[in-house]
């Protein structure tokens, strides 16, 4: 049998939907957190699951359905902030990883460059192409690859 009906009637009667709030006041999550409705939309869409796997008859026992329905919002928002902890971890992890591997005088890195370069290279213009070389090998600024430019013009007059 379907209780999803009766677990909302239920969450919104008196003040049952302060177990969401409740959770959320717990974890330091706050109106002003961009994660704040988000949790709040969760915790609605879990109660109905809580109020299914309650053992006794919710209408008789609201307290107890209360405080067995307690711990679940609370324990969803602490495993979701919890993964995006260890998400946001190891994406540190990777870039810190990328910076070193990226680091002058690795082969590897060096190795891309070029090959990324050349690829570049071939699909633009001879003085795009130079220019690109220019910036990223040479690491020259635009003021110095004009007066390189300049020279060369120059002297070739």
């Amino acid at each position: 049998m379907n209780k999803t009906p009766a677990a909302f009637t239920f969450l919104q009667e008196g003040d049952h939907v302060v177990i969401i709030y409740s959770a959320l006041k717990r974890l330091g999550i706050t109106p002003s957190d961009d994660r704040y409705e988000d949790f709040v939309q969760d915790g609605w869409l879990i109660f109905p699951t809580v109020y299914d796997k309650f053992p006794d008859d919710p209408a008789t026992n609201r307290r107890q359905l209360l405080s067995y329905a307690h711990q679940a919002p609370y324990r969803r928002f602490l495993n979701a902030i919890q993964k995006q902890q260890r998400r946001d971890r190891m994406n540190e992890d990777d870039a810190d990883g990328l910076v070193a591997l990226a680091e002058e005088g690795d082969s590897f890195a060096v190795i891309e460059d070029e090959m990324i370069l050349n690829e570049l290279h071939g699909r633009l213009s001879d003085d795009a192409g130079r220019y690109l070389i220019d910036t990223v090998k040479h690491h020259l600024t635009p003021t110095e690859i004009a007066k390189k430019i300049w020279r060369f013009k120059t002297n070739c007059l």
